[in-house]
């Protein structure tokens, strides 16, 4: 494994025992280690340590063998999550035009950079596809014959539930038209040690990978690429927007250590986990429990529905026996796995899910339905108008049939089920409503168009 080197200069300090009269105000103290961890390599810009916006130095230096390793001409540590990077992307993609193209499954991010920017959005049309719907890249060639001022267009690839697009065909249309293919790879990071066919930075002209998503990292690790020369000054631009002026030095560390160490790891390190995630499946598989199979073999994904088991007392079940997923949408639970992810912890799963069927039998589902997904509402106003007009807030129910002024949807998988514009419907916004964790209300109210 390559020397990390923004590690290794913090663990220098850190062994100097020296007097801290610089943020942060922790000041590296024994006491407060105690409590959060290695706050000793917790420190800020030094002489020594490198800034994000200078280059030159050991982080400017790191992320030159991040970018040669990630298959980039320029790369950017993020420590303030995929979003910040995403937001410096969609700011490249305002520099080409006044349009961007995007499937309606975009994470909130792309949604709040396209109001920042007083940016268009162009839906791909969706499919009915496993999770819901997914958006076909065919599309892209009819909506740039018809449409003017476009950037370019704004994928996710992989999404939360490990569907891939078709990247080789959206470049090749883009690129056809002379427009930019952007990408929130965000999920995605690991594909390029793995599976690098999948990876967004093979087709991209810019990209995100949240690395601490898949990646051995701190979380808010992420990553923002570029693949031409010409667009760095505008990723720069972008970025000193969004980007902390005190940003974190072991979420830094960390995202160069995860790339490295993913490097190192390899094809035959992913390989491993895989099939240890493909024989819990086999094994599960023997007690009622369906599978689907996406792309990215770095999510589990159990269909409840399809199992016939009630996925909210599952969860529960599962947390009850310390057992954590990413999050259970009402129809499917998904589970993601890690270079760390631990043979034990395989065990414990398969286990649980055996222990549960085994104490609960197949059950009546009838009443289930997965309520991150429902039919695509009806536009009645663009998007940046509808953000635009005067507006009241309202009830769930008088919501029903009025139109939305806000992007509105569930946290995870965070993209919006209404967008700005969109007919709200009664059955969707008392889901919202009722749900533990959504975005874009006001305590349980809805901004509607007056």
């Amino acid at each position: 494994m390559r020397t990390p080197l923004i590690l290794t200069e913090l663990q220098k300090y850190s062994d100097a025992d020296a007097a801290r009269f610089h943020m942060p105000g922790h000041k590296g103290n024994e006491d407060f280690s105690k409590l959060f961890g290695a706050v000793d390599i917790d420190i800020t810009e030094l002489s020594f340590s490198g800034c994000l916006s200078s280059n030159e130095g050991v982080t400017f230096e790191a992320e030159k063998q991040i970018a040669e390793i990630m298959g980039a001409s320029r790369s950017f540590i993020v420590t303030d999550g995929s979003s910040a990077a995403v937001l410096a992307m969609i700011y490249v993609a305002s520099k080409f035009g006044k349009k961007l193209i995007i499937p309606r499954e975009s994470h909130k991010s792309v949604y709040n950079g396209l109001q920042l920017f007083g940016m268009e959005p162009l839906f791909l049309p969706a499919e009915d596809a496993p999770f819901g719907n997914v958006s076909a890249v065919e599309n892209l060639t009819e909506i740039l014959k018809n449409e003017k001022d476009v950037a370019g267009a704004l994928l996710t690839s992989p999404d939360y539930y490990g569907r891939v697009q078709n990247l080789t065909r959206a470049r090749e249309i883009l690129h056809g038209f002379g427009k930019l293919l952007l990408i929130d790879g965000a999920h995605g990071a690991h594909l390029r040690f793995c599976s690098p066919d999948l990876y967004a930075g093979e087709f991209a002209d810019i990209w995100v990978d949240g690395v601490h998503k898949t990646l051995p990292c701190l979380t808010q690790a992420a990553l923002l690429h570029v693949k031409c020369r010409n667009l760095e000054r505008f990723a720069e631009d972008g970025l000193s927007f969004f980007r902390t002026t005190s940003p974190s030095y072991p979420i830094m560390a960390s995202a160069e250590f995860g790339v490295y160490f993913s490097e190192d790891f390899g094809k035959e390190g992913f390989a491993r986990i895989f099939a240890e995630a493909e024989r819990l499946k086999n094994k599960a598989k023997n007690h009622g429990y369906v599978f689907p199979s996406p792309e990215d073999e770095a999510k589990i994904i159990i269909d409840c529905y399809a199992s016939k088991v009630n996925g909210a007392n599952l969860s529960a079940f599962l947390e009850k026996h310390g057992i954590f997923s990413e999050f259970f949408d009402g129809r499917y639970i998904v589970f993601m796995i890690s270079p760390f992810t631990r043979s034990k912890d395989f065990d414990r799963l398969l286990d649980a899910l055996i222990g549960y069927r085994a104490q609960f039998g197949v059950e009546n589902v009838d009443n289930v339905r997965n309520r991150a997904f429902f039919k695509i509402p009806c536009r009645k106003m663009p998007y940046c108008a509808a953000l635009n007009s005067p507006c009241e807030v309202v009830s769930a129910e008088d919501a029903a049939g009025k139109i939305s002024a806000a992007n509105v949807g569930f946290f995870p998988p965070c993209f919006p089920v209404v967008t700005a514009g969109e007919v709200i419907d009664g059955d969707v916004a008392q889901a919202l409503a009722d749900a533990p964790n959504s975005f874009g209300l006001q305590n349980k109210m809805f901004k509607v168009i007056k």
